[in-house]
């Protein structure tokens, strides 16, 4: 007992069962409940960073748009004076080129030109071109500008569009790389010729190089950078310089910069999404967006790890709070234990000390008042108050009280019933063999007085034959009285052989009526012994049953917490979609508004006529970038209600698991409650059956002992019915005798000596009778002191009473 508390108290018992399994199961389903929740706002987190990055993109690639736009602005207005004045003249032109270059920053453009296509190169007013260099002088031209090697004039005349030619270094006028934008000139759908002007991209490369993701929680320190590539793949501006166009040779492509780490983005369109791999096997996500003006595009790659860094404090408070709930836990299920396991340990206390046979174990019990507890307590007092009953009732019956009743609980009360017949068979076997008892002793006294008689009459005929010798005239009459003495003793002993049979049939019958006892009684151990082994199993099972229900109420009961848990998380995460569709419709009309602006803007421009062009491709751009930002919140607002709906969902789902695990508690509690009652059953029963088992065995030896008293019965009757035959033959030898001595008195000596022998014979066989019947009434006597042990108050059963009755008439006569 002492060891069974040990492991309770040190963890390997029922308490320890319980932490260990329930806290098992529930820390997994927190730790599930976290892991679920922490991948849905990694999700959310990386979506939202996501967009962040992609706003940053658009925004980068509208400015890059808005430089190109800035720079494409003066070779515009070049443009738009030669298509007005149809008569412009070449010096009015060249004036006008050479003032605009002189009034534009340095920084936005580096030259300005503009080529006749009906002229050839060699015609000094086939162009008017300046440089920053060459000003106030006009740079004269030694190439052949209509060469379609030319892309700068060759593209624009083809596509009729404006134009910007793939990264070039021009070793003769600058030390950096250089684009050039052109633009085709028209007049009533005739081709006139190119304008167009050239500009260094440092100021674009420095402008690019700035360009960072910058996320919530990123701080300072990112590793994110943007870049450019053209059409055909070529480096605009990268972060390593080396990898551009130089004087020291052609640049990388996005397929070969960087060992190849960018070769996925040469595919990509807008909008994508690359994966790629930086330094060190580093994943990083690129954005992919459009500069329509000069078919660039733009790539901004941020680390996975600055995307997801608004996590860190996300993952911290999670990391607390699944800390906090397990520490809470665990305390619940420590106090829920031992709730649990001290009655338990007190019940398993009283229950061996039963086991070993001591039925007081009242002061053993919980002192439990309410709850399953107090039911399993009042069950395991009404087993002991049963047990003690029949332990009572064994006592008396062990004392030889037969007289007590056992009162079975009921039809299904398998031990008590049984119990019940044994002891009503037992007082009828007792009965029976008391009185079977009391007729062998009768009629052992019976023969000793018929023994008696016999002798007084040979010692009669042994006077008889000594006086014939001297008196041969009362011959006659003793020889009457010979014959009528051997006649009464033929009778007597005929007699005594019948009471010998009657005896023996009795005996007969104790014999068998013992041995059906015997065997009945082994039946019954045998039964008994099934019936234990199944209560034990029987118990074994219930108890394991009820462990089981117990630990599923317990982590049901869990459950529906979490669910709770999971149910109000999901309903702030509903109300903070709520107010991110609040922010998306305002953005929403914002772009609405924004869009009427830019068409507002457009109209203006159409009505400006051709000085209003270049401010409608602007506002044109604007419009475009208003409908994607439009599109881009409709799309954000439609996920939104996506979740709105799918939140809704899971809080329906969640109270309707939440019912369904209370019902599954309150079947798991009365689940418990039944395999309680069931155990308690076959734990009594178990216990009975081993007190029933005992009872039998005692039983079974003192059957055996009877059964060899009778068969000892039996034997000393098969002797004297011996006896009763060697006296029946003597008998009729006297008689004759008798008649000899009556045929002739020659003869009468002789017959006198043959009557003397005869009575000697005779006197030694009624002295065998006589010791034959003291053996039997001594055994009679013993048989009677055994059954005698036994009380028995009820009716005596009639057996022997037709022997005692024969017993007593032949003793009268």
């Amino acid at each position: 007992m002492k060891q069974t508390a040990h492991k309770l108290m040190t963890g390997y018992g029922l308490r320890g069962k319980l932490v260990r399994r329930i806290g098992g199961a529930a820390f997994a389903l927190l730790l599930a409940v976290a892991m679920v929740y922490y991948l849905k706002a990694a999700a959310m987190v990386e979506a939202q960073a996501e967009a962040t990055a992609r706003a940053q993109a658009q925004a980068a690639a509208a400015r890059v748009q808005g430089e190109l736009m800035r720079f494409s602005k003066v070779p515009f207005q070049v443009g738009q004076l030669v298509t007005s004045i149809p008569d412009l003249s070449f010096d009015q032109l060249d004036r006008y080129i050479k003032q605009s270059l002189t009034n534009t920053p340095a920084d936005e453009l580096y030259d300005l030109y503009f080529f006749y296509d009906d002229r050839g190169y060699r015609d000094p007013r086939s162009n008017a071109t300046y440089t920053r260099a060459s000003l106030p002088h006009r740079t004269p031209l030694n190439y052949d500008f209509h060469d379609p090697q030319q892309s700068w004039y060759a593209l624009p005349k083809q596509t009729r569009q404006l134009s910007v030619t793939e990264p070039y270094f021009d070793a003769g006028s600058t030390e950096v790389p250089m684009v050039s934008v052109s633009l085709p000139v028209e007049r009533d759908g005739r081709f006139i010729g190119v304008t167009g002007s050239d500009f260094k991209l440092d100021s674009l490369s420095q402008s690019i190089a700035k360009l960072h993701f910058a996320a919530q929680d990123a701080g300072d320190k990112t590793e994110s950078f943007a870049f450019l590539f053209s059409k055909a793949g070529n480096l605009v501006t990268f972060p390593d310089q080396a990898q551009l166009v130089s004087k020291d040779g052609p640049g990388k492509t996005v397929q070969t910069a960087d060992g190849g780490r960018y070769a996925a983005l040469a595919e990509a369109k807008p909008g994508d999404v690359v994966h790629l791999k930086l330094q060190n096997d580093k994943p990083a996500l690129a954005f992919v967006e459009q500069i329509p003006l000069a078919g660039w595009t733009l790539a901004m790659v941020v680390p996975e790890s600055e995307i997801l860094a608004p996590l860190a404090k996300f993952q911290a408070f999670g990391y607390l709070t699944l800390g906090v709930a397990l520490v809470i836990l665990v305390a619940l299920l420590l106090m829920l234990a031992n709730q649990i396991a001290q009655p338990l340990s007190l019940l398993s206390k009283a229950a061996e000390h039963m086991a070993r046979g001591d039925t007081k174990v009242e002061g053993l019990l919980p002192k439990a008042t309410e709850g399953e507890m107090a039911h399993l307590r009042n069950a395991f007092q009404a087993m002991v108050a049963h047990q003690q009953a029949m332990a009572e009732a064994a006592e008396a019956i062990a004392s030889g009280d037969l007289s007590r009743t056992v009162t079975p609980k009921g039809a299904t009360d398998t031990l008590g019933q049984a119990f019940a017949r044994m002891t009503a068979n037992l007082r009828d076997v007792v009965s029976r063999v008391r009185t079977a008892s009391d007729v062998v002793s009768q009629g052992a006294e019976q023969i000793g007085s018929s023994s008696g008689e016999l002798m007084q009459t040979v010692h009669v005929q042994a006077s008889s034959a000594e006086e014939t010798s001297a008196a041969m005239e009362e011959m006659a009459a003793n020889l009457q009285s010979v014959d009528s003495s051997a006649q009464d003793l033929s009778r007597k002993a005929e007699v005594i052989r019948q009471q010998s049979d009657e005896l023996a049939a009795a005996v007969t019958q104790t014999s068998s009526a013992i041995a059906e006892l015997a065997a009945s009684i082994q039946q019954v151990a045998g039964n008994v012994d099934d019936a234990n082994r199944v209560s034990e199993e029987a118990a074994g099972a219930a108890r394991y049953g009820e462990e089981a229900v117990v630990k599923a109420a317990e982590g049901m009961t869990a459950i529906s917490q979490t669910m709770d848990g999971i149910r109000t998380t999901i309903q702030v995460l509903d109300q903070r979609s709520a107010e991110i569709g609040a922010i998306i419709e305002v953005i929403d009309d914002i772009a609405e508004q924004t869009n009427l602006l830019a068409l507002n803007a457009a109209i203006e421009a159409a009505r400006a006529g051709e000085a209003g062009r270049g401010f409608a491709v602007v506002a044109d751009e604007v419009r475009k970038l208003a409908e994607r930002s439009a599109k881009a919140t409709r799309e954000i607002g439609t996920l939104i209600k996506g979740i709105q709906a799918e939140t809704s969902q899971a809080v329906h789902v969640t109270q309707e698991g939440t019912r369904k695990v209370e019902q599954g508690v309150q079947l798991a509690s009365h689940t418990g409650e039944a395999l309680g009652r069931i155990k308690t059953a076959a734990l009594k029963v178990k216990d009975l059956l081993g007190q029933v088992a005992s009872a039998t065995g005692e039983q079974t030896r003192a059957s055996g002992q009877i059964v060899t008293a009778t068969e000892q019965m039996a034997a000393i009757n098969r002797q004297v019915t011996g006896a009763v035959e060697e006296m029946n033959q003597l008998t009729r030898s006297v008689s004759y005798a008798t008649g000899e001595q009556r045929q002739g008195s020659e003869q009468v000596v002789l017959a006198v000596e043959s009557l003397s022998r005869s009575a000697q014979e005779a006197a030694n066989a009624t002295n065998q009778v006589s010791g034959a019947a003291e053996d039997l009434r001594e055994q009679a006597h013993a048989l009677q002191e055994t059954v005698a042990f036994f009380q028995v108050e009820e009716a005596q059963p009639e057996l022997g009473a037709v022997p005692q009755a024969r017993l007593l008439a032949s003793a009268k006569r």
